[in-house]
């Protein structure tokens, strides 16, 4: 939620880059990946995405539930993050980051039609598949103004559905596919808003001068959580309300930075990551009942993602003295080590 500062200077860094003649980064390259076999999917087995650094730079990397077949799925110069699974399974969003700009691209999940999806000089990051899978709504920056971008998966056309000179980030998509949820500066502060995808009416979530973000929809589509820095403002909780913005509720009461939190499948609670002497993972159920310190040990755990059928959770972190890949019963009992290598394994998404 509160990366406005770093988003600004990455988007300063590359359109300053992009207008001192720098040449545009050659197209990523897929002539190097393996040939790699089709790869049965369903919700069941739904396979994990992850970043890794294991062969020089970031790429995606993709494998089975339990760590199994493991394979790389970019093999460029370029740095690739963020991937994000179609509903279907069968495809992968990510974001390139190149020499003059950031891009989209999309490839399946055996590494074969790589196609890049935007070609803008601006920053184009945080894509989120909309839940039929029909768009890829995202944020696309300049040095000055952030703006919610919708991407049709079956014309490859775009449609701006802000274009109102603020700093706008989608978090998430309504159940229905209907609206976007996403975070602004519009009112001075940093607010929470829906966007209606068929009309682009507005409707504000919150009011408070404090700063809110990550609105998150639940499964159900009856609530929304956000993270805010309103109280005493030294530190970020987790907060729940209706999808329409009342009975806005505080979730956590840490007295630390609460964050990155994951709806289970059947919207009775979350898992969330907190910042206290360690990064631990957490869950909650949306009446507040509940906490459970998920990962307590001597170590950082943090972005957890839990399966779609709610019975494990994978999360990375540094226990082995490097970033890895952990999974986990959805109780967080039998961990299992998932990724084995010495460099950086992160940001696991099922």
């Amino acid at each position: 939620m509160f990366k406005r500062l770093w988003f600004i200077w990455v988007i300063a860094l590359v359109f300053l880059l992009g207008c001192s003649g720098v040449q545009r980064p050659v197209e990523l390259n897929q002539d190097k990946t393996p040939d790699l076999p089709k790869v049965k999917n369903s919700q069941n087995k739904r396979p994990i995405v992850f970043v890794s650094g294991r062969d020089g730079n970031e790429e995606v990397y993709i494998m089975d539930p339990g760590g199994s077949n493991q394979r790389r799925l970019t093999n460029n110069s370029l740095e690739d993050s963020h991937p994000r699974l179609s509903p279907d399974g069968t495809k992968v969003v990510f974001v390139s980051h190149g020499h003059e700009n950031t891009d989209l691209y999309m490839v399946d999940i055996d590494g074969r039609n790589l196609r890049r999806l935007t070609t803008n000089p601006a920053v184009d990051d945080i894509p989120i598949w909309s839940p039929d899978g029909k768009y890829i709504a995202f944020m696309r920056g300049t040095a000055k103004e952030a703006e919610v971008i919708i991407l049709s998966m079956v014309s490859f056309r775009e449609l701006q559905l802000t274009k109102d000179k603020f700093w706008d980030y989608p978090r998430s998509w309504s159940p229905d596919g209907t609206k976007i949820g996403f975070e602004t500066d519009r009112d001075g502060n940093n607010e929470i808003y829906s966007l209606d995808i068929r009309n682009r009416r507005m409707q504000r979530l919150s009011r408070h001068p404090a700063t809110d973000g990550d609105p998150y929809w639940s499964p159900d589509g009856k609530k929304m959580i956000f993270s805010s820095d309103r109280g005493d403002g030294l530190d970020q909780e987790i907060y729940i309300m209706n999808s329409d913005g009342t009975d806005i509720k505080q979730l956590t009461f840490n007295d630390v930075w609460d964050g990155h939190p994951d709806w289970k499948p059947d919207s009775s609670g979350i898992l969330f990551e907190s910042q206290g002497q360690f990064m631990d993972i957490f869950s909650i159920n949306v009446d507040g009942s509940g906490l459970t310190n998920l990962t307590l040990n001597n170590s950082n755990e943090s972005h957890p993602s839990i399966s779609p059928d709610a019975t494990k959770i994978i999360f990375e972190t540094n226990r082995d003295g490097n970033k890895e890949i952990y999974q986990a019963d959805v109780d967080g009992s039998n961990p299992v080590r998932l990724t084995e290598n010495n460099q950086e394994d992160e940001h696991p998404y099922w």
